[in-house]
């Protein structure tokens, strides 16, 4: 007896029917059907993006941790060998560095050795300064009138090794005496009366030791430190600066300006 067809249409229709996650193309776009199966297929999609991105973040700070690592052995290596390489270069400079401390130290001694040779050979020597220049003039008949009348002191001739003016005339008047006595006891004796020029009325002149260069600048500084009273005293004997910082204070000999600067 033949089937009935109304059953064999209800079972080609049940087996040809196809879900759609079975028949959906994977090419084709997404859409939301009311039956649910779609949305489950986004719900795998969004898991599967999430655990791809989170192997790629896991890759990638393992990827920049070992670039660190490798960059930081890198960084040490160079400087490992940058020092290892500048090493002796280092020990060289310091070896030159000290060398140029002991020549300056010794050039520095042979400086003040030359000066103290040069002072040494003016100490026979005094510096005049203001006494009235005129044209002609006997020099040494100057200098006996002015010791005798200024300072109550006997001089002769003998007495005087050389005597002159130094500067430019056209420059400056007056110009300053230099004079060589032929005894340091007669020049120690003359120098010690330049205080009666203190009180002496009308022109001022001034007594000086014959300093060299060096110490002429010191005592320059010296002096301008008692005007603008950083200093209470100051005077030059044989060639030596002396200083006091405060009226009962102890004289103090100065020798180099870092020395003057310090008190």
């Amino acid at each position: 007896m033949p089937p009935k067809a109304g059953k064999q249409e209800k079972a080609k229709a049940s087996t040809s029917k196809a879900s759609p996650r079975q028949t959906r193309n994977s090419s084709q776009p997404v859409t939301f059907d009311s039956d649910g199966d779609t949305e489950s297929d986004f719900d795998e999609a969004v898991d599967f993006i999430t655990r791809e991105a989170m192997l790629m973040a896991t890759v990638n700070k393992a990827i920049h941790e070992a670039l660190a690592k490798q960059s930081e052995t890198i960084k040490t290596e160079i400087c490992e060998a940058v020092k290892s390489a500048i090493a002796p270069l280092t020990a060289e400079i310091k070896s030159l560095q000290e060398q140029v401390v002991q020549q300056n130290e010794t050039i520095s001694k042979m400086s003040e050795r030359i000066d103290d040779l040069e002072q040494y050979s003016r100490r026979n020597n005094l510096r005049i300064e203001n006494i009235t220049e005129i044209q002609g003039e006997n020099t040494d008949e100057l200098l006996i009138n002015f010791a005798e009348e200024k300072l109550k002191m006997k001089l002769e001739k003998r007495d005087i090794d050389r005597i002159h003016r130094v500067g430019d005339p056209k420059k400056k008047q007056n110009r300053a005496l230099i004079v060589k006595f032929t005894s340091y006891n007669v020049r120690r004796e003359f120098y010690k009366r330049r205080t009666q020029l203190r009180n002496l009325p009308g022109q001022k002149i001034w007594i000086n030791e014959d300093l060299t260069k060096q110490r002429f600048g010191l005592y320059y500084e010296a002096r301008k430190m008692v005007k603008d009273k950083l200093l209470h005293k100051t005077w030059t004997m044989d060639g030596k600066i002396f200083t006091m910082k405060h009226e009962n204070d102890k004289p103090i000999i100065v020798t180099t300006m870092h020395k003057l600067q310090s008190l």
